[in-house]
């Protein structure tokens, strides 16, 4: 029995692989391409009279903004 046991522990710490790191250069890709989703939605809240949607917007704008910069 801890034969078996033995086995399939060791075959579970093989088959556990570490997530890789992003690169620096992705992830300001990935927040520009945010910051100009986030920009784009506002001016079509904005143009749409729906104010709500527009603040909210505005707020998740400026929370990215302040963390971006």
């Amino acid at each position: 029995m801890n034969e078996i046991t033995d086995e399939i522990e060791s075959e579970s710490h093989v088959q556990t692989k570490k997530p890789q790191a992003t690169s620096s250069d992705n992830m300001l890709s990935v927040l520009q391409g945010r910051q100009d989703m986030y920009t784009k939605a506002l001016a079509t809240a904005k143009s749409n009279g729906d104010a709500t949607k527009a603040r909210r917007l505005e707020r998740q704008l400026k929370v990215h903004n302040s963390i971006f910069n």
